[in-house]
Formats: structure tokens, sequence, C-alpha cells
């Protein structure tokens, strides 16, 4: 591929694009301000120091986090930072990898193609944290053995150790995605001959060093570190008798939904805008090795999920396994549309990029949502019936926005128990004004070997943003009496 320079112009050009829609979010986002969502106030707590371990989470995020808040501070404006740093460098890598292959307008509309996914447009700035990281480490994972699959060297067997480490600590689905490539290289002599090599093995044992550490304390923490699995559904026993396709079943609709949006635009475009007089290209190496890669995914979740028994699947745990679905059909698309249809997918990408930037505000202030909850005015009521040393202690969302609007007072999230102070002032704050909620959250926050109850709670409110006076944010407070 020739480097010349109108090709550099137009690299450059498509990266500036890139990289000015993820700033934008970034101000966007600090712009908006409000309370903090969920995965917003899970991070912000977690990156406070470094562990090896944060509940059911991998570490790296909150390691990244913590990064970010020594510049940044505990701010919106770092969370977003972080975030769309991730995002950017996903859809950058893409592009590259698809330059090494395609011009670079192809290149572009394949990597933007993302903007159809609404796991990665729509839910990655709305909610996601780990996710996001672990999508990103997949793509760099593809990207990575696509570079050894065509030159292998001892430099990049090192980069693949490092970079199989890095997704490892982000979350467990990440396996996919190398394992998938892994296998569909065999069907690709030149690349089979320069993957599987002893530099694999290196890049392997490189990964199993790097990773010692954490996956220790996973070992020795299963309870903690699995505390999500439940959400997987699995059937306790399985045999010839109890087998079903339920885990099947769940992969088909998972796939079903995280493919609908992008399927029927791409649909619509090869049915309106076809161009039936240009004989389209055969398929490229790089095309059918993400063709493969696919495939193999998918054939690998079919399989996990019914040998352990999974009956639920949720769309955004299928990213590894699909994160290249919708740009490899686009490169296919792309050579058999018309002009016009070349065009009118342009627009399209822009008109959702649009409707996500308005979509977004309307989304966090609906009343009733948690960005809309009305923290900043009910904190300072609430620090004022207390001590200055008193422990606030609540579940993680309303715990994260404490510390986010109290962060001169010590805040403890429920769930670690053995975070709980043995002595001191306790005070439970939660949303509503059900004292029943209040008392199963205190028995959830105390070992059970503790006898503890709740004073008569304070109960504050304040209007939700852009509510007027018709729906309200209430927070009750109780101080915590133990004998």
């Amino acid at each position: 591929m020739a480097d010349s320079p109108n090709a550099k112009f137009s690299d450059t050009f498509w990266i500036l694009i890139i990289i000015f829609y993820f700033a934008f979010h970034v101000l966007y986002r600090t712009a908006l301000g409000g309370a903090l969502g969920l995965d917003e106030a899970e991070i912000i707590l977690d990156a406070q120091s470094f562990r090896l371990g944060y509940g059911p989470q991998l570490p790296l995020y909150a390691w990244l986090q913590r990064l970010v808040f020594l510049v940044t501070g505990p701010t919106i404006f770092g969370l977003s930072l972080l975030k769309n740093v991730l995002l950017c460098g996903m859809v950058l890598t893409l592009y590259f990898v698809l330059r090494t292959t395609f011009p670079a307008r192809i290149a572009a509309l394949g990597a933007a193609s993302l903007i159809l996914v609404p796991q990665f447009s729509w839910e990655s700035q709305r909610a996601l944290t780990h996710s996001v990281l672990m999508s990103f480490s997949a793509m760099f994972c593809f990207a990575t053995l696509w570079l050894l699959a065509r030159r292998a060297s001892g430099s990049n067997f090192t980069l693949l150790g490092a970079v199989l480490a890095v997704g490892g600590l982000t979350k467990y689905n990440f396996a996919i995605m190398p394992v998938a490539v892994l296998l569909s290289c065999l069907c690709f002599p030149q690349m089979r001959a320069n993957l599987f090599r002893w530099g694999l093995a290196g890049s392997f044992l490189l990964c199993a060093v790097l990773l010692a550490v954490p996956f220790v304390w996973v070992l020795q923490n299963p309870e903690i570190a699995f505390d999500s699995a439940h959400k997987f559904e699995m059937v306790d026993q399985i045999d010839v008798q109890t087998f079903s396709f339920a885990g099947v079943i769940a992969v088909l609709k998972a796939t079903f939904n995280f493919l609908l949006l992008p399927a029927l635009v791409l649909g619509a475009l090869l049915i309106f805008s076809r161009d039936r007089t240009v004989m389209p290209p055969p398929a490229t190496d790089l095309e059918r090795l993400m063709h493969w890669t696919i495939g193999v995914a998918l054939v690998l979740l079919l399989i996990g999920t019914t040998v352990a028994g999974v009956t639920n699947m949720k769309d955004r745990w299928l990213q590894p396994a699909l994160l290249l679905a919708v740009p490899a059909a686009t490169l296919w698309l792309l050579p058999r549309l018309t002009v016009t249809g070349n065009r009118r997918l342009q627009q399209i990408y822009i008109s959702f990029m649009i409707l996500i930037t308005l979509a977004l505000p309307v989304h966090f202030f609906k009343p009733g949502a948690n960005v809309a909850a009305r923290f900043d005015r009910l904190m300072p009521q609430v620090t004022a019936t207390m001590s200055s040393d008193a422990v606030l202690i609540a579940d993680q969302w309303v715990a994260g926005n404490l510390f986010y609007y109290a962060k001169d007072r010590r805040v403890v999230k429920i769930g670690g128990r053995d975070n709980m102070p043995e002595m001191g002032d306790l005070v439970l704050v939660w949303v509503g004004s059900d004292l029943v909620q209040g008392q199963n959250l205190l028995l959830e926050a105390l070992p059970k070997d503790k006898i503890a109850y709740l004073e008569t709670p304070k109960v504050f409110q304040a209007p939700y943003r852009f509510s007027g006076e018709e729906e309200f944010f209430t927070l009750s407070v109780a101080r915590v009496v133990r004998d």
C-alpha cells in the first residue's frame, strides 16, 4: 500500500475526527454533571486505593482510574476521561488494523461502524466501565495477533504476552478473543506458521508471570471473586435427563439483541442502495480471519454455556465474541453499495452521533434517574445531623455519591463486612423512607453475630433535576446503635 502524501493526509483527517468525537464526550459528560451513575459510583470508591481484588471485578480498571484520579482528582472529568480514552483507543486500533489492508476511507468507515452497536456507542457512554477496558483489550489483542500472523518476531511475541496479561485483568470473558483468533489462524497456513512457534509459548509464560499475583488472590478469595456468578443462573447438575438448550437459546437471544440494530441498518442499505453493476472483490485475508474469529468465538460460547449449565446470557457479555461482527459486515457491504449508498452510510453514522448526544441528557435527567438524584442539595443537610468523625455506610451507588459530595467524610460500602469499623459512630444512609429497607441494609452490613438497631431516621427530600416539584429524591439517615 503506497504511503503517499494524500494517504497521510487522509489518515490524519480520520484520526482527528475519531479523537475529536471522544474528546467531545469527555467534556460533554463533565458539563452535564449531576450525580454519579451506578458504575461511576462503584469505580470512584474502588479507585481510592490499589488492591489486588475489588469484589467480583478484576482490578485493572480501578488501578487505571486511580492513576487518572492522581492527576484529575475524583471527578466526573476523570471518570469520563479514562472511559473515552479507552473507547477512542479501541476505534483507532481497529482503524490501524484495517489500514493494513484497506484505503483510509474504507478503514475509517469500517472502524466507525461500531457506532451502530448500542453496547459500544450508547451503553458505554451511559454506564459501562470494566467492559469498556475489556473491549479495548480484546481489540488490541486481535490487532497484536494479526500483526504476528503477518510477521513473527520476538518483540511481537513479547507484546502479545503483555496484552494477554492486560486483558486477563479486565474481565474473565476477555479470554474468548485470543482463543478464538488462535484457533482461527490454524485454518490459514501462513498465519499458522508465523504464530505457532516457541515464541507463542514465551507469550503464555510472560502472561502467566504477570497474572500470577492477582490470580493467587482470586484463588484465595473465590467467594468474593466469583460473587457475580449467580447472574449466569447456572444449573447445578447436568445429565442426559436434565439437559436442556437453555444456554444455547440464551446465547442466540443475546447475539440477536447485540446485532439487531446494525443488521437493520446495513440490511436496509443492501436492499435499497446495492450496486448490481459491480463485481465485489474476494474477501481479503484480514476479512476471512475476522469471519473465522466471530464464528469460532460463538461456537466456543455455545459449548461453554452448555457444559457449564449457563441459562442466562446478557448481550454485553458477548462483546469479545461479536466485537468484529459489525465492522466485518460493513467491509463486506461497502464494495456492494452505490456511491449514494456509501454517502448514506456516512450520514447514518453522523445521525447516530447526534442522536446519542441528544439522548444522553434526556436519559440522565429524567425523573427517577440516578444522575438526576439531588445529592448535591441533600448532603449539606445530611452531614449537619452527625459528628465530623461519623462513618457513613450505604449501598454501592449511595456510598459512591456520598463520597463524591462529601470527600472529607469516611464512607464505607455495604458488602465488604471486613471493612466495617468495629468502633465509632456509624450512620446508615439509604434511598427512600422505608424503615424496613434500612433495617435490611443494616443486617447486610454487619456480621451476623453483631446486634444492632437503627435510631429513628431523619428523612430529607429534594426534587429531581428538571422535575419541578412533581417527583422527589429522598434520603433516609439513621444512626446505628450497637450492643
